[in-house]
């Protein structure tokens, strides 16, 4: 664990900061609001951040109490095995974010291909407990302990929550795979390998006991402790590539300056490489190109728009990545650039993530997309600790040296993670983003049209059905709810119409189109949104 008086000295001196910030906030900005707001993707995880807002933590500290309880309450989608980003806004002051990404192994073996990643073999240097601990730290309040942010998480772990219908459903959709490792059947699965219902009580007993370690130790036991020479042993018995010196060298995240751009009166702070914060400015900056009427819903252009719009943006990020993950400056300010946008507007004319939102009653704000990637991530874990290895290494290609993502020691792998802040007149008005892989920039970029173009509130735009678009003009429909002139429209355009995977729906919507969880400022309140395609609620609390 980290030295406590320099623990200390960081939080007297950030609060210091955070306090002249505040006193100065009080006197010119109205929207303070005494309540603070959590939107989560399950109920016991915004439960946990409202108390911890309730005992006088502020959103940082609850960001982290809920990205535990997530890793407990929604273990396929986050955990201990793999990785967060959380965007955070201090009032009057410019977003930054706490740069989260996790990196390749330090070893690996000089040829591998696709095959080869499996299990433990594609698993990432997991950095969320790092990050938490950092975050807590150094932004913290300084009112609520350690051991207090992990408290809620370990008692869903040691004393069971509902399974709930999404959770429910997504086992019941990876249960064969889950079935074919014997510690994840153990886990997630009855004895004879069915999947619970969605009632049942689920406990993670071994889970809960690892929890408890790390609340008591932070996290030098997980990086250099018992913790961690439980990783590395459980790596070489499966032949993973992650060592011990990997854990101990992992270093603290970056703090990093979130990419600005801007759509109509908006400022917009969200993702750095590795990240695709630029992808959604893009297409945000080609929409803007058009009269807000054509971007309602009883437009019958809105459809067409925000297809070509997304369609370009992925293509884009496809053709033209950033090449520069850690001096991107320039690259990024081309490609955010309003000329850029028309340039690509006129050429064409002519992967299971975690997202919350919260607020709290100073005004602090935070975005964070916690994930270990695909459903289950890696598809095992060790039984002695309980959590499963993340399946980041899926994401880097191979034998590809003048790529920016290929694999090779100490890279950091693609992600569509894309936590994003709302900034209007210096004001914060939003924080949002979603699960979903590449959906993710899709359901960001369709919340913030459908909020500011249309006129929704948060909830409805939240709640309305999406689309997705893919590079190669495959579009996906959530809803079949369009004129035949819409759709005529559309095929004329170039696009192409594929089904899209239903093994899950929820209140009638698809968890494909991703999972928004959001807070937005609205009639002079902060209002959360929950994505009614999963298991998320809002949840409202006051600070003592």
């Amino acid at each position: 664990m980290k030295d406590i008086k320099q623990i200390n000295f960081f939080r007297i001196i950030n609060y210091l900061q955070i306090t002249a910030i505040f006193i100065f906030s009080i006197s010119c900005n109205t929207q303070l609001d005494k309540s603070g707001v959590v939107s989560a993707a399950s109920p016991e995880a915004v439960e946990a951040g409202i108390k911890i807002l309730d005992a006088g933590g502020n959103a940082v500290d609850a960001a982290v109490g809920i990205a535990f309880a997530l890793a407990v309450t929604e273990p396929a989608l986050s955990g201990l095995g793999g990785q967060i980003q959380i965007l955070v806004r201090i009032p009057d002051s410019e977003p930054f974010l706490i740069n989260g990404t996790s990196y390749a192994p330090s070893v690996l073996p000089k040829t591998i291909s696709k095959k080869d990643l499996v299990k433990h073999k594609v698993s990432t240097i997991p950095s969320m407990l790092k990050v938490l601990y950092y975050s807590w730290s150094i932004y913290g309040s300084g009112n609520i302990e350690w051991n207090e942010l992990l408290a809620p998480a370990i008692e869903y772990a040691r004393n069971g929550f509902q399974l709930g219908e999404f959770r429910q459903r997504v086992l019941q959709y990876k249960k064969d795979e889950l079935i074919k490792d014997s510690i994840t059947k153990k886990i997630f699965l009855h004895n004879d390998g069915t999947v619970a219902g969605k009632n049942y009580i689920w406990k993670q007993l071994i889970l809960a006991k690892t929890l408890d370690r790390i609340a008591k130790t932070g996290t030098d036991d997980f990086y250099s402790g018992k913790i961690a020479r439980q990783i590395a042993d459980d790596m070489v018995k499966n032949d993973g590539w992650i060592t011990l010196e990997d854990l101990k060298g992992l270093q603290d995240p970056k703090i990093q300056k979130p990419i600005k751009g801007s759509y109509r009166d908006y400022e917009i702070f969200t993702m750095p490489p590795p990240g695709g914060g630029w992808v959604i400015i893009q297409a945000l900056n080609i929409l803007e190109q058009f009269d807000k009427q054509k971007l309602r819903i009883n437009s019958e252009e809105r459809l067409k728009l925000i297809s070509h719009a997304l369609q370009l943006a992925h293509l884009s990020r496809k053709n033209y990545p950033i090449k520069k993950l850690n001096d991107f400056d320039e690259e990024i300010g081309e490609k955010i650039s309003k000329e850029e946008a028309k340039n690509v507007f006129e050429k064409l004319t002519n992967g299971e993530t975690t997202h919350f939102s919260l607020v709290d009653k100073d005004g602090m704000l935070v975005s964070a997309t916690s994930s270990i990637n695909n459903y289950f991530g890696s598809k095992t874990a060790s039984l002695e600790l309980g959590f499963l290895y993340n399946d980041y290494m899926n994401e880097y290609k191979i034998n590809e040296p003048g790529h920016p993502f290929n694999l090779s020691p100490g890279a950091m792998p693609y992600s569509s993670m894309t936590p994003t802040i709302l900034v209007k007149d210096g004001k914060p008005v939003m924080a949002l983003g979603s699960p979903g892989s590449e959906r993710i920039i899709s359901a960001i970029v369709q919340v913030i049209s459908l909020w500011i173009d249309a006129g929704l509130s948060i909830e409805d735009a939240v709640a309305y059905p999406r689309i997705h678009v893919t590079h190669d003009s495959v579009i996906y429909l959530e809803s079949n709810d369009y004129s035949s002139e819409e759709i005529s429209s559309i095929k004329n355009a170039g696009f192409r119409f594929d089904s899209v995977p239903s093994e899950i729906i929820i209140n009638k919507l698809n968890p494909y189109f991703g999972g928004v969880h959001a807070v937005a400022y609205e009639n002079n309140q902060w209002k959360g949104a929950a994505d009614p395609r999963r298991d998320g609620v809002v949840g409202y609390g006051f600070n003592k």
